[in-house]
Parts: structure tokens; sequence; C-alpha cells
């Protein structure tokens, strides 16, 4: 997928989802390359604001966008999170990763 398709189309409802100023630098974004680069910037690593972000988004997003988080997670150097969250979310009965 480019990054244009995604951004035009799955990835803007993630971000948006994510809440806070993530849209924001989702749409500063130009490249698959500068959206891990402001992802890892704003997240500070002492705050862990993507971290946190994600982790809560899992919890309520669809089964779809549930299943582009560990993507994106990866994309962004963030692989780990995706890999500590169960097989189905709390609260649901579809599958997870």
């Amino acid at each position: 997928m480019t990054f244009p398709t995604f951004k035009h189309g799955p990835g803007r409802h993630v971000f948006a989802g994510l809440g806070g100023d993530w849209l924001a630098i989702f749409d500063d974004a130009h490249s698959f390359e500068e959206l891990r680069h402001a992802i890892i910037e704003y997240n500070d690593k002492d705050v862990g604001r993507f971290v946190r972000a994600v982790r809560r988004y899992a919890g309520v997003c669809s089964s779809g966008e549930f299943r582009l988080l560990p993507g994106i997670a990866a994309c962004a150097d963030f692989g780990h999170v995706a890999t500590i969250w169960p097989a189905t979310r709390p609260g649901r009965t579809s599958p997870g990763l």
C-alpha cells in the first residue's frame, strides 16, 4: 500500500482514533519514514505517548482497526507493543492478532 492510499484511507481512521495530537502528526507526514520519525519523536520514550494511545485504542477500536494496529506499531518501530496484546480482546469474541 502506498503512503497516499494509507493516509487517505485506513490510516486516517486509526490515527483519529488514537486521539490527542496523533491525527495532526499523521496529517503532517508525507511518507512512512516521516511518520515513523514523528511518532518516535512525539512518543518520548520516558512518557510513552504512542504506546499508551495504541494500548488504549486497541480496547475500543473496530476489529478491522485492531488488525491494523500491529502493522502500524511495527512500521513505527514499536512492534513489541503488539506482541503483548492478548489473542482476543477483553469483552470481545472475535480473534485479535
